[in-house]
């Protein structure tokens, strides 16, 4: 795709994938180095998930004299595994937000903010499929609904395409209709506030609720929707942000069929030509 570049405050908190299509991290901020630059990469956990215990695994290192000073949560897996060490998880008891990695902006494929509902980064390299310990696969021969339904699709040469919405039929192959990102927007706010009040959150809705009154704004557009992800984002955190991403209405521009043989990975996302 054509070489587009973006701010720090615009690709903030974009979502990572790897070579593999596999779901790395959210950004964070740009750091300058006189090695190089980086992006911060950051995993967010909710309540109940499966996350690394960081403060097990980081002992268990000191514990046998090797060194965690500076270490990243990536880095730390990697010396983990290079010692033959188990993985500690555990259930998140609270959201949590872990440093996991300086990705170099060098390993970006491309940037593509162009659609701020879904701002997404593409890596060069395999960096997730590594952290998993999972070596390269390829796609499987034709697709299946329950394998494509609802995934980002990315192009390697055109960026994000859409959302893959069902399997079609052309000439000799089968293929994966993508409904097209853009078009219009339209939060729906009072929703998403309300939501929080019966889960318990009274004082997070009232504090977004101050920020932008739900009763007189129960659906939000144009320059009103960036305005409420960025107090959702100061008041509950990135999970929050991606909670409310499901209350955003998005009335797509068209779709595009894109054929099967045209798909080169198969993971979080799919990763097409």
């Amino acid at each position: 795709m054509p070489k587009a570049f973006y701010s720090q405050r615009e690709i903030k908190g974009a979502r990572i994938y790897d070579s593999e299509g596999l779901y790395y991290g959210d950004a964070g901020s740009l750091i300058l180095r006189e090695e190089g630059a980086y992006i911060e990469v950051f995993l967010t956990r909710s309540v109940g998930e499966s996350v690394i215990d960081a403060e097990a695994l980081y002992g268990e290192l000191a514990r046998r004299g090797l060194s965690t000073s500076g270490l990243t949560l990536e880095a730390a897996v990697e010396v983990a595994r290079s010692e033959g060490i188990e993985i500690p998880r555990r259930r998140a008891e609270r959201e949590v937000s872990l440093l996991k990695a300086y990705c170099p902006v060098s390993e970006i494929a491309w940037v593509d903010a162009s659609i701020p509902e879904f701002r997404v980064i593409l890596l060069r390299t395999p960096r997730e499929a590594s952290f998993r310990g999972q070596p390269p696969l390829e796609p499987p021969a034709f697709p299946r609904p329950g394998e494509v339904d609802g995934k980002p699709v990315l192009s390697v040469s055109n960026g994000f395409l859409g959302f893959a919405s069902e399997i079609v039929v052309g000439p000799g192959e089968l293929g994966v209709r993508v409904a097209r990102g853009g078009g219009s927007v339209e939060l729906k706010w009072m929703q998403f506030v309300h939501g929080l009040k019966r889960r318990g959150a009274g004082r997070e809705a009232d504090a977004l609720a101050g920020e932008i009154d739900p009763y007189a704004n129960p659906r939000l557009s144009g320059a009103l929707v960036e305005r409420a992800r960025e107090a959702v984002a100061r008041v509950l955190g990135p999970a929050g942000v991606r909670e409310l991403e499901s209350y955003l209405e998005v009335s797509r521009s068209g779709y595009v069929d894109v054929p099967w043989s045209s798909v080169r990975k198969l993971g979080d996302a799919l990763v097409v030509a």
